[in-house]
């Protein structure tokens, strides 16, 4: 594949993908409250939900169509979108078949400790005049856009943060993709790696079920890390929603920035910068004030060091034995970064060494935004898939078995109740153990997706399948 085809091999469905989102929300902000006329025209079905079916379909359409202009070469990632989007269509996840209700809206609706509705009542406290972080506690700049809903009725609302969600799990598939073809894996490996970590992602349909804010982050930053080089504008402003909707984003600048790449630590600054920008208008400090007050005096019970070290040692030396478990994390982060720096390992003469190093500084600063987070739930782990990516294309085929285990429990099981922190850490703490350079494989041969890639074809031979798709 030519460099400038990897490039901008997925630049029709990305786009696509946006405008299409784009003409939802302004389809669905604009429904009538009274929408019996809308509703008799669609046969007494749930406008909004025919609204995002219709459009949906018209962006599979455009899929399609791509997908047959480029024939083989990209026809695996096109059928793997289908049967995700196909899959959304038909399940509903977060909305109309797990509610049970006619018309699903925020209004009223309370479905356990459900992020959505978070999110709107913290809005709603927001447009009262209330402090809206008692109830929530996302940035202030993810506070206001996300109160911009408010102006529109509740079911449109949820109709509207619905697709956002789905969307973002869609074009986290194809930034994958994308990031896998900058990574000179052939169409066919990255098809098949994506669909390994995608297509049975229990975070990723935690997060749709629940709404949650932690795929479309995701989403930005992978958006921000594959337009890097090619469009830098668009990568800042990439960066900075990803940093508006929750902070934890800032750890990547600095990891990023200990193997030489200042581009990175320009665009996180410039990041922070336009989020402070559009914090500051109004009440902005005043929110900013209160976000950190209501964070820095609350305790949360879930899966993160924070809960489990406060239940072995109480809460204040737990506090301070967390805090040492954390630091520890972050220099044995920083440790393998500067390993990563100064090694004298490279993959070929095709791919720059500094690539690499910047790739696996990504991938260890997404380990570390999940392990040393206050808060984690099971649509956190999501921030996996990166690192995921990087161990399946640059390591040894030897650590395969050890790749084996990290997927299945970060990406295919469900979280085990009563295991806490558990959960992640021993997968995380091993996907950081796999990001030694020394770790490495020399050429994408003998690295665990070439391993298995081989095994595939050895399985398909006589049919032509890998041969034509991997051209």
């Amino acid at each position: 594949m030519d460099p400038e085809d990897r490039g901008l091999a997925l630049r029709v469905p990305t786009f696509s993908l946006l405008l299409a989102l784009i003409i939802a929300i302004a389809m669905l902000w604009f429904l009538p409250e009274d929408g019996n006329a809308l509703r008799a025209l669609s046969g007494g079905g749930f406008v909004p939900w025919w609204v995002i079916q219709g459009i949906m379909w018209l962006w599979l359409f455009s899929l399609c169509a791509w997908g047959c202009r480029h024939r083989a070469r990209h026809a695996g990632i096109v059928a793997l979108l289908l049967v995700i989007a196909l899959g959304i269509i038909y399940a509903r996840p977060g909305g109309w078949y797990a509610m049970a209700v006619p018309e699903p809206s925020f209004e009223g609706m309370k479905v356990g400790y459900w992020d959505g509705q978070l999110y709107w009542d913290s809005a709603i406290a927001y447009r009262n005049g209330d402090n809206p972080f008692r109830i929530n506690w996302y940035p202030p700049t993810f506070l206001k856009t996300f109160a911009l809903l408010t102006h529109t009725t509740p079911t449109s609302a949820f109709a509207i943060w619905w697709l956002v969600v789905v969307a973002s799990f869609l074009a986290s598939v194809i930034f994958s993709y994308e990031l896998l073809l900058r990574w000179h894996v052939t169409p066919l490996a990255a098809t098949v790696l994506c669909g390994l970590l995608w297509i049975a992602n229990s975070p990723a349909v935690l997060t749709i079920g629940a709404l949650q804010a932690s795929l479309t982050m995701l989403c930005l930053m992978l958006m921000s890390y594959v337009w890097l080089s090619r469009r830098p504008i668009l990568s800042a402003l990439s960066l900075a929603a990803a940093i508006g909707v929750k902070v934890s984003p800032l750890l990547i600048g600095p990891m990023l920035g200990l193997v030489r790449r200042y581009t990175w630590l320009f665009l996180l600054i410039l990041g922070c910068l336009l989020v402070a920008c559009s914090s500051l208008p109004g009440d902005g400090l005043t929110l900013w004030r209160d976000f950190l007050f209501e964070v820095s005096g609350k305790v949360w019970q879930s899966d993160s060091i924070d809960t489990l070290a406060r239940r072995l040692m109480g809460p204040k030396l737990g506090s301070v034995m967390s805090i040492v478990v954390k630091v520890t994390i972050l220099i044995a982060a920083g440790i393998l970064l500067w390993a990563w720096r100064n090694c004298g390992w490279s993959k070929d003469d095709s791919e720059s060494r500094d690539d690499v190093i910047q790739d696996a500084a990504f991938a260890v600063g997404c380990v570390c935004i999940v392990l040393i987070a206050p808060v984690i739930w099971a649509g956190h782990r999501v921030w996996f898939v990166p690192p995921l990516l990087f161990c399946w294309v640059h390591s040894h085929y030897r650590w395969l078995p050890l790749l084996w285990v990290s997927t299945a429990l970060l990406l295919w099981l469900p979280m085990i109740p009563h295991l806490g922190i558990a959960n992640v850490l021993p997968p995380g703490l091993i996907l950081l153990w796999c990001l030694r350079p020394d770790t490495m494989a020399d050429d994408h041969e003998d690295s665990a997706l070439g391993h298995l890639m081989e095994a595939l074809t050895t399985h398909m031979a006589g049919r032509g399948v890998g041969r034509i798709m991997s051209q």
